[in-house]
């Protein structure tokens, strides 16, 4: 019996004019219009996450040409080897609110799962050198656009993933934590600076543990 070939399946960037069909028999929709209903809400948890990966990915130069990994170890790694851990936090929500959201990052100890070997690492740790928060700091009513340029605080790992009295490792930053071990906001362009400011220390080849 022929064993399958289950490797991981590349992914080719869309532009979002790949028509959508059946069997070839175009449907009149195309890729960009699923983009469109799936993807258009930026200001939820989940999406305004994304858009923050990217919009730092653009800053370093390490998102063009190429596709989001999904469930990795770390979401973002510079071509310098630098690994990055992004943090979105936001006042207003898209569902109705009786008060604005508490900032936090939530930066707690995992068990990193390398997409390329299909492995775990052995216990659980910070996986990233340095960790962005990023946060969209509008709390109008009449201008929700996380899409806009946003204040970003940059910082090395340098918190302790367990306590020393052995209770259960800090898993949450709040954002007067960022701003004391920060060197400062920093926008868009001065982004690659601060992550290159800040980042020292060994770097982990994806799929094996870090040391």
């Amino acid at each position: 019996m022929d064993v399958p070939n289950l490797d991981a399946t590349p992914v080719v960037p869309k532009t979002g004019d790949e028509p959508l069909h059946e069997s070839g028999r175009l449907l009149g929709q195309h890729l960009r219009d699923f983009w469109a209903w799936a993807y258009s809400d930026l200001l939820g948890n989940a999406m305004r996450g994304v858009l923050a990966e990217y919009l730092v990915g653009t800053a370093l130069g390490c998102v063009h040409g190429r596709t989001r990994l999904e469930w990795d170890a770390w979401d973002l790694r510079t071509v310098d080897g630098i690994r990055l851990e992004i943090k979105s936090a936001a006042y207003l929500q898209s569902w109705r609110q009786s008060a604005y959201s508490r900032i936090g990052f939530d930066i707690r100890p995992t068990t990193a799962w390398y997409a390329e070997t299909n492995t775990y690492s052995s216990d659980r740790r910070r996986q990233a050198d340095v960790y962005v928060f990023c946060l969209f700091a509008h709390r109008g009513q009449g201008d929700r656009r996380p899409a806009r340029r946003r204040p970003v605080a940059v910082l090395r790992d340098e918190h302790p993933p367990a306590r020393r009295d052995g209770r259960r490792a800090e898993a949450d930053i709040t954002r007067g934590a960022v701003a004391a071990g920060a060197p400062g906001p920093s926008g868009f362009g001065e982004l690659r600076g601060a992550v290159e400011a800040v980042s020292a220390g060994p770097r982990v080849t994806p799929g094996q543990d870090p040391q």
